[in-house]
């Protein structure tokens, strides 16, 4: 006759489990959650004391820059004054300019005194004489000035002389 089986277990779950091989593996692992939850925990001081760390730098900071806001402000109305004077017609400029290329080498302005009634008046000095008549000669061949030479003087070496220009 037929052999028939009516057991309802399975035959394999009779085996027992051998947990020593798994054990060092389990402890292993555990041992590794429980080395990286600890580090997250410092590290999480971590964030935080540096966080902590930038609100105070920005809070001083912020109180610098609100203590500062009178200084931006009153740059601000001097850049609004400096281009309310570059926007009028600056002589000086202009006159410098031309005054600069009437100068020969071997002389240079010591001191320029501008005024409306007078013209310029300036104070050269030069190496030798010879600079000196080069000088007032090329004021007074100028097309821009009328040139009026004042006193010379010698001092250490060098003359230094006065010239008065009026613009033509």
């Amino acid at each position: 006759m037929v052999n028939i089986n009516l057991t309802t277990a399975d035959a394999a779950s009779n085996k027992k489990v051998d947990l020593t091989k798994d054990i060092p593996l389990l402890i292993v692992v555990l041992i590794l959650a429980v080395i990286v939850y600890a580090g997250l925990m410092i590290y999480g001081r971590t964030l935080s004391d540096k966080i902590q760390g930038m609100n105070v730098e920005l809070s001083s900071r912020t109180n610098q820059l609100e203590n500062s806001s009178k200084d931006v402000m009153n740059f601000q109305n001097r850049l609004v004054s400096a281009n309310g004077l570059l926007a009028q017609k600056d002589e000086a400029k202009a006159t410098l300019g031309e005054l600069e290329k009437d100068i020969i080498p071997g002389v240079y302005v010591e001191s320029y005194q501008y005024s409306s009634q007078s013209g310029l008046d300036l104070t050269c000095v030069a190496d030798n004489f010879d600079d000196m008549a080069k000088q007032i000669l090329s004021f007074k061949n100028s097309a821009n000035y009328a040139a009026t030479v004042g006193k010379s003087d010698m001092n250490n070496g060098k003359i230094e002389f006065d010239i008065n220009l009026k613009d033509k």
